[in-house]
């Protein structure tokens, strides 16, 4: 089974982001992709990724820190509205992400072997940054181009980074 990991960079000024600090702690037969906290750059760079291989599982990782805990989420929106702008200084409000598409998709990735326990749950609203706009993306190229491969986006509340690391790789053998 191929698995495509991802995970993002800092943003906001941060020094770190907690997705790829467990992205770098894995050591698994995957592979891993850091992208950009960019909205054009970050599809751009996966989407290339997806066109020299076929993965069975995509799972996208992000950094969330006002929550509480890890977020399984379960919808992406056709909708980009942020507060603060990407990496590249690109504050997007209440515009589509993709023109014409649905209000929403709703993740492919099997989830009934993941179990939701105190520090896992799952949520129906990726937020509107960077993370949303690369899950509904990823998911749209999915649908549109019947491609075989499951995917879910990771929201990481801030937390020890070993014990988000094995609930990653929970997922990941899911």
């Amino acid at each position: 089974m191929k698995v495509l990991l991802t995970a993002f960079e800092p943003f906001n000024n941060e020094r770190t982001n907690i997705s790829q600090e467990v992205l770098e702690l894995i050591n698994l037969e995957i592979d891993k992709v850091i992208l950009p906290t960019e909205y054009t750059k970050s599809f751009a760079v996966l989407e290339s990724h997806l066109e020299k291989n076929h993965y069975d599982k995509i799972i996208l990782i992000g950094e969330a820190r006002k929550r509480s805990k890890i977020c399984l989420e379960i919808i992406a929106q056709n909708i980009e509205d942020a507060t603060i702008p990407d990496n590249a200084d690109s504050l997007r409000v209440d515009q589509e992400i993709i023109e014409g598409a649905p209000l929403a998709l709703r993740t492919n990735f099997n989830l009934d072997n993941i179990e939701i326990c105190s520090t896992i749950k799952k949520s129906y609203h990726a937020g509107n940054f960077v993370c949303n706009s690369l899950y509904f993306k990823t998911l749209n190229h999915i649908y549109q181009n019947n491609v075989k491969s499951t995917c879910i986006f990771v929201h990481l509340p801030i937390m020890d980074r070993e014990e988000a690391k094995l609930h990653i790789e929970k997922i990941v053998r899911n």
